[in-house]
């Protein structure tokens, strides 16, 4: 395998692709609407929050080649045809890549957050580097922090975007609500509604996360076990692993039917979540609690990953309710 081939696969494009959906589903397609209904506009420049995106994508990346780089062993007995660094990616080439990549997010973090006016906001890109450091060095080692801590960074991708549209639409606007106080109710409602949206996204993919993450730990456990890692299906067995990860499916099917019958009581939303969304959840909930051997969970653990694009996708059905279109 080439080197550069190598290089991508051990990123995990597909997965980076998936970043760069969902932070542009929500600006173009739950945001832009939303602030366009209140007669105002997007404060973050397209530049300025490509760079945005470039500086995530940059940072999952990064984790992925330092996950590899320290799961070696664990890999080459779980996976050994699957093995990229150290066979065809140096493991110096790996180590620097990683620090490269981590170096160019935090600069872009720092001038976007310095735009945005809160120098604080290239905080989150240190808490996604740090945790995506520790995850691979320890936190993956220990009974379930390694599935929160990745499903956490997984979680703060979409809800990072209110994060750092929030404060300048605040400061641009504050003369405007000066002048005019009487529509201060309607803009904190606009804020409010930025910071909803962008949370639920967050928590659904927190949850999606934390399951497909469990589940591979399921595919994964032999090798978990052989070095000494304390994972959930380790520790717990496979069958208790499968019913935690359904009652965090149930979870989210409910979760999400409640949201949708109080807040977006429409047929659209409805329909989609029911026969779009539901049955690839329900299909995996089947075949986590059928499993009994670790082959039984790769169709799960893709079905998650279909689900999660599907939930994503369902931005283009609130963007169609928002902007008036159906």
């Amino acid at each position: 395998m080439h080197p550069v081939i190598a290089f991508l696969k051990a990123i995990r494009s597909p997965n980076l692709f998936i970043i760069a959906l969902v932070m542009y589903c929500l600006r173009w397609l739950i945001l832009k609407p939303l602030i366009e209904l209140h007669e105002l506009k997007l404060q973050l420049s397209e530049l300025d929050f490509s760079l945005l995106l470039l500086s995530v994508v940059l940072v999952a990346a990064a984790g992925n080649i330092i996950n590899d780089y320290f799961d070696l062993k664990i890999d080459r007995y779980n996976k050994s045809e699957r093995v990229l660094i150290g066979k065809y990616v140096k493991r110096r080439i790996a180590m620097m890549s990683h620090i490269v990549m981590n170096g160019i997010a935090l600069i872009i973090a720092i001038y976007v957050s310095y735009k945005c006016g809160v120098m604080e906001l290239a905080l989150i890109h240190v808490i996604w580097i740090s945790s995506l450091w520790f995850y691979s060095t320890n936190f993956k080692r220990k009974f379930l922090w390694g599935n929160i801590v990745i499903a956490f960074c997984t979680g703060l991708v979409p809800f990072s975007i209110a994060l750092f549209e929030i404060p300048p639409l605040v400061a641009n606007n504050q003369d405007f609500l000066a002048e005019y106080p009487q529509a201060y109710p309607y803009f904190k409602g606009l804020v409010y509604s930025i910071f909803y949206w962008s949370l639920g996204f967050g928590v659904f993919a927190f949850l999606m996360t934390l399951a497909r993450e469990m589940t591979k730990d399921i595919i994964d456990m032999e090798g978990d076990e052989v070095f000494g890692c304390k994972t959930l299906p380790v520790v717990l067995g496979i069958k208790k692993t499968a019913w935690i990860i359904v009652a965090i499916y149930a979870s989210i099917l409910i979760a999400i039917f409640s949201i949708q019958q109080t807040f977006l009581d429409d047929k659209y939303s409805l329909a989609y979540l029911a026969f779009v969304f539901s049955p690839l959840v329900l299909w995996a909930m089947y075949l986590t609690i059928k499993g009994s051997h670790k082959s039984h969970f790769n169709l799960p653990a893709l079905l998650n990953k279909i689900a999660s694009v599907v939930g994503i996708l369902y931005a283009v059905v609130a963007f169609l309710i928002l902007s008036g279109r159906i």
